[in-house]
């Protein structure tokens, strides 16, 4: 299975992963497309390192925390999946 990223679409060539339901609200001809998620984790401490770290692998991430200079740790750490988010309203 080939995936490709377009936009905010997820492209998965060679058919969808079973279970997996389409949105029907676009246009019936995506039929082979899954939404990209974007995901806010404030604070990057004990926990919120754990959960960023796991969502890396399939999201695209927006860090905020108190302690900036952990944000960009852990961001540069996960790759290009991470963006630091200066304020907590920007996440």
């Amino acid at each position: 299975m080939n995936v490709k990223i377009t936009g905010e679409i997820l492209s998965i060539e060679g058919g969808r992963p079973p279970d997996t339901e389409l949105p029907t609200s676009h246009s019936e001809k995506a039929t082979n497309e899954v939404p990209v998620m974007t995901t806010a984790i404030i604070g990057t401490g004990g926990i919120g390192s754990v959960i960023a770290r796991r969502l890396a692998s399939g999201e695209t991430l927006r860090l905020s925390s108190a302690d900036h200079e952990s944000a960009r740790t852990l961001a540069e750490e996960i790759g290009r999946a991470a963006v630091v988010a200066v304020y907590n309203r920007d996440a």
